[in-house]
């Protein structure tokens, strides 16, 4: 057998499930969001619509899902169906199957967060979009990363699941070799080299998201010295500790800002035995408490 005529029909194969996979995530992954806020919704009907789907997706087999889709068109409304069929019931299939997934990622992440964050981030005078994008969205992508990589991971070999419905993906390519093509058939060789392709490309992705998640450590650091700084300190209030220690916590931050940051800090030094270094003495004098004076 031609190696160039199996590397050649191996990468075509590789090509449409790459496309897949690709689609998938571009439909997937936002197509979770709403799923996921329709899910923690107070509206009965929608978190209960959510949850009917979510449970579907998950506990029904996506090939199960691509034959109904593949079929229905043509048993329920008459649809002839079309060479073009086979794709189009592949890459909604895997969208809505994945996207169930994601959602509950998405839910069991943003429900993670503690509610006191939020609330003393309204103290620090975040708006509610600054606490979700410099508080709540950094906790929430680097918690819920690892499940989505393994899922995005798990994509790439669900792609295989493609062949059922006859698509030409790269599972499809080295099983033609078995089967007989290209005059040769019994050849079962090819078929193995599929998993290298697998192997690179899972590899390839691994890389990326491990990259991801060093990007992700990195985010405040990017921030401003007064947002970071209000950051930190909003972070420090929720901390469920008995002791709270703060280093000149509202060095540069503007005066609105900065008093309501005491106002907070106060607030939370009834439950909380709280250590402040300052080099103001009107802050210190605004907290009370015992002080000690180092010249």
């Amino acid at each position: 057998m031609s190696i160039q005529v199996m590397m050649q029909m191996l990468g075509q194969g590789f090509l449409v499930s790459l496309q897949l996979f690709v689609l998938t995530l571009l439909g997937s992954i936002p197509l979770g969001i709403p799923v996921a806020f329709m899910r923690m919704s107070k509206i009965a009907p929608l978190r209960w619509i959510a949850r009917i789907y979510i449970s579907v997706m998950r506990g029904t087999p996506l090939m199960l899902q691509m034959f109904a889709i593949y079929f229905a068109p043509y048993y329920v409304f008459g649809i002839s169906l079309t060479p073009d069929s086979k794709w189009t019931a592949c890459v909604v299939a895997f969208i809505i199957n994945y996207a169930g997934y994601f959602a509950e990622i998405y839910r069991s992440g943003l429900q993670s967060i503690p509610r006191g964050q939020y609330e003393a981030a309204e103290v620090l005078g975040y708006s509610r979009v600054q606490t979700f994008l410099y508080i709540v969205m950094p906790q929430v992508a680097k918690r819920i990363l690892p499940a989505m990589g393994n899922e995005i991971i798990t994509l790439v070999k669900d792609t295989s699941l493609s062949r059922i419905i006859a698509l030409q993906e790269i599972i499809w390519a080295g099983q033609a070799f078995l089967k007989g093509s290209q005059g040769i058939s019994g050849a079962i060789w090819p078929l193995f080299f599929t998993g290298i392709y697998y192997l690179l490309f899972s590899g390839v992705l691994q890389l990326l998201l491990d990259g991801l998640e060093k990007k992700l450590d990195s985010l405040p650091g990017q921030l401003s010295g007064g947002m970071r700084r209000r950051c930190a300190l909003a972070r420090a209030l929720c901390a469920e500790s008995d002791l709270l220690v703060l280093d000149e916590p509202f060095k540069g931050l503007d005066e609105a800002n900065r008093r309501a940051a005491m106002v907070a800090v106060r607030a939370v030094s009834d439950d909380k035995t709280v250590l402040l270094v300052t080099h103001d003495a009107a802050e210190a004098e605004f907290f009370g408490g015992n002080r000690l004076s180092v010249p």
